[in-house]
């Protein structure tokens, strides 16, 4: 699954501004992609709301070992929303 930014909120992916990219699609298949935004130094946002529990820990799993070693931290803003915070 290809990770699009638009302003179409249908397509699960709100926007893309020049710090910060924030998405609701979500897939263990594009955690490297979404990584790779870490490593821009780009804030992430991950809206879980539409993803089963378990392939939302293995993303949050990841990913917090990402920032980790970047210097980064990670939020829990609420029960399915998650922020990714590179150094």
């Amino acid at each position: 699954m290809d990770l699009e930014y638009e302003t179409n909120v249908e397509n699960d992916i709100m926007y893309k501004p020049d710090d910060a990219v924030f998405i609701k699609a979500i897939d263990t298949k594009n955690v490297k992609e979404i990584s790779a935004h870490l490593l821009e130094k780009k804030i992430v946002v991950l809206d879980f709301d539409r993803v089963q529990k378990e392939v939302a820990r293995r993303v949050i799993d990841y990913l917090s070992g990402a920032v980790g070693i970047l210097g980064g931290q990670v939020i829990k803003a609420t029960d399915n929303m998650w922020v990714f915070e590179p150094c």
